[in-house]
Parts: C-alpha cells; structure tokens; sequence
C-alpha cells in the first residue's frame, strides 16, 4: 500500500484486487506525474504510476457493492473519483483513447490519457446494490485502456451546523502556522462524529459549535504564540 509520507493526507491506496486478465503499464517516461492546479484532490505521482491495463483486450471492468456494515439503503449515494496518467512513451501512429462509463451511463466519451499528467473524473450513483465501472476502447484506439486510481465515497447527508467561523478560521491559522500533523480536515466540530483530535466542542441547539478547549501538549511547538489562539474565546 501507499500512504503517507508518499500522500500527505495519509489516504492508504490499495491494490484493486488480483486480476488475472490485467497487467501493469510499462512505465517508461521518466519523472514525476503531476497534478493540474486546479486538482484538489493532489494524488501522489507514486500512486499515479501505478497503472493497469487489460492484458489482451479492449475493455476493463471494474465493481464494487455495498456490505451490511456501511448502512446504506437504496436512496443511498456514492461519489465515484477516478484517475488517469499515461506513463508509456507512445510511439508513432499509437493512440490510447476510451470511453469511461459508469453504472451504464458515459461519463467521459474518446477521453486519451495526458502523458505524465493526472486527469480526474467524477460521479454520482445511487442505490444500495451493485455498481461498475467500465473503461472501452474506442474504434479508433489501437492500444487498450488503463486507469491509475480511483476513490469511492459514501455521500452521507450533514445535518449538523458548521462551527462558528471565526473559531474555525482560527484553527486553520494555527494548523498552517505550526504545521501541526494530526487529523485536522474539515470542519473541526462538525459533524460532531469526526470533529479534530485535541479539541473540545461545545454543541447547543441554538447555535453553531463552539471550540472550548485545545490541547496541544504532545505537538512539538516552538516558536512565539500566534494571536489566532486568542480568538477562541
């Protein structure tokens, strides 16, 4: 697996799975695969140059379904991320170029792979049963598709108010200031399931979290004490 140092967001990118009718890309450019910037997502190239391919075809299929432990029904949502990089020196008249479908529907027609260059894709399917994803060869392409990575998210729905935003801007000014290393994404009280590690939320009907209490012992400080810590109050 890959994670962090490799991906500062410490995501653990697993191989799909064993199949048999895959193969790996030969990777032949030299270099690192970089991120468009506008590319929010900020895959690492290590990641990005893992790529698959069919072994002797003109299509790939991948699936994936629900188990009991995710508590999802059929109004259930997924947010379906998929990446793309070509890593092969292509070679006189070669030409990759597929169609990316998802649950039977296209996402992206004649779509061919930036050399050294992550290409993202997103979708939306619904339901609590099977799902695919189905990568085809156009009649023009002459070598097979291939896919770098892909992410799949449960879209659960928030019903919890954000936390009050000058305590919110506060933290984000003290995690950049001290580059400090712990779960810290999001919303830091909400929802109150995934608020920050070292902090204490307050919740009341009638208003957006407050921050009350946090507890930054064990971080490593140094350095003179930013004035954002003094905005939680």
């Amino acid at each position: 697996s890959i994670r962090f140092p490799d991906d500062p967001r410490d995501r653990i990118w697993q191989k799909y799975e064993d199949v048999s009718e895959w193969t790996d890309v030969p990777d032949t450019v030299n270099g690192i695969v970089q991120n468009s910037p506008n590319d929010t997502y900020n895959v690492p190239s290590a990641v990005m140059r893992s790529v698959s391919t069919p072994l002797n075809d003109s299509r790939m299929d991948l699936s994936w379904s629900s188990d009991s432990s995710m508590n999802v029904d059929i109004a259930t949502k997924f947010f379906v991320v998929l990446y793309f990089a070509e890593v092969e020196a292509i070679q006189g008249n070669a030409l990759r170029q597929f169609d990316i479908i998802l649950d039977n529907n296209t996402l992206v027609s004649a779509f061919s792979p930036i050399s050294m260059m992550t290409s993202v894709f997103s979708g939306i399917v619904q339901g609590s049963g099977s799902h695919g994803i189905s990568l085809v060869a156009t009649s023009i392409s002459n070598l097979p598709p291939l896919i770098s990575a892909m992410e799949i998210f449960v879209v659960r729905p928030l019903n919890e108010s954000s936390t009050y935003s000058e305590d919110a801007h506060s933290m984000m000014i003290i995690q950049t200031k001290f580059s400090v290393k712990r779960n810290w994404a999001g919303d830091p009280c909400s929802p109150a399931t995934f608020s920050w590690d070292d902090l204490n939320c307050s919740y009341t009907p009638h208003g957006p979290p407050r921050i009350t209490g946090l507890y930054m012992s064990s971080s490593g400080l140094t350095g003179e004490l930013d004035a954002s810590f003094g905005q939680l109050t």
